[in-house]
């Protein structure tokens, strides 16, 4: 049982993935791998340019303010990776964000997302009232992903 004095961060990460390639992330060397894979998608032009510097996404999962999910392919790379906002200061709702896929690997392990949402709605449905799903980006693979993926 998790203690309610445990931060919102600490029980969100208490949720076990659903499989040994998926893992949360934390390290200087997830970071690293981290910013390969938004570099891959978006080159220097994602939203959240801050998360391109050293040290910001470290300082994030740290802080709690972001709950990582990253999924490793043979090889130790960076396939994919799911993120959780803690933005709401009551903690009752977090926002899905930073949805990744390499773009040379979005056919490998495809029913990983499908696996990850799954998991991530029952182990949240205890934790958190609402997770909020700003599908923002007008491409249409991230409204895709939002309705497949997430049962957004």
């Amino acid at each position: 049982m998790i203690s309610p004095s445990t931060s919102l961060a600490e029980r969100v990460r208490s949720i076990l993935p659903p499989t040994s390639a998926i893992r949360w992330l934390r390290s200087a060397e997830d970071a690293t791998a981290l910013r390969g894979l938004i570099r891959a998608c978006y080159g220097q032009s994602y939203s959240y340019e801050a998360l391109y510097e050293p040290g910001r996404l470290e300082a994030a999962w740290t802080n709690g303010s972001l709950m990582s999910l990253g999924e490793y392919v043979e090889g130790g790379s960076l396939r994919g990776h799911t993120g959780l906002w803690a933005k709401d200061p009551s903690g009752h709702a977090l926002e899905s964000g930073l949805s990744l896929v390499d773009p040379q690997r979005r056919r490998e392990a495809r029913t990983h997302e499908k696996r990850v949402w799954a998991t991530l709605r029952d182990g949240l449905a205890p934790l958190v009232s609402f997770v909020h799903q700003h599908t923002t980006t007008l491409h249409p693979m991230a409204q895709r992903y939002a309705l497949r993926h997430m049962q957004a």
